[in-house]
């Protein structure tokens, strides 16, 4: 930790743990070494705080989630799938929500609980 430690504070950086409510432990002491380095940040995404001192929390609230056996232009209208096809749109411009992948978009969104930062697609998706 010292090693690591000593190499971040000659660093500028933003240091981002994705998922960490399996280790909170790990983060903490992580994100405890890494306070005595000035020009590090830490952004955590987690659905349980770390517990250190300086922690400012963010809740992100879930979006709406679709409901099982809505209409097509229903769909449309509910917060999480907008923002999914938006992102995928970002990807794939000629995506689009069809009667043939509805059902798929809807499952993923409820599946991630409707949570924006996971709705966010980091790679090239297929969607059927």
């Amino acid at each position: 930790m010292d090693t690591l430690a000593d190499w971040l504070r000659a660093r500028q950086l933003l240091l981002v743990l994705d998922n960490c409510e399996h280790v909170t432990g790990a983060c903490a002491q992580l994100a405890e070494v890494i306070a005595d380095c000035p020009n590090t940040k830490v952004l955590v995404t987690s659905r349980e705080p770390l517990g250190v001192f300086g922690e400012t929390l963010y809740p992100v609230l879930p979006l709406a989630l679709p409901a099982v056996q809505l209409a097509l232009d229903e769909m449309r209208q509910v917060d999480s799938i907008q923002l999914f096809v938006e992102r995928a749109q970002s990807i794939l411009p000629t995506f689009g929500l069809t009667p043939e992948n509805a059902d798929s978009v809807a499952r993923i969104c409820r599946d991630l609980d409707g949570i924006p930062w996971q709705l966010n697609l980091p790679a090239p998706v297929s969607i059927f």
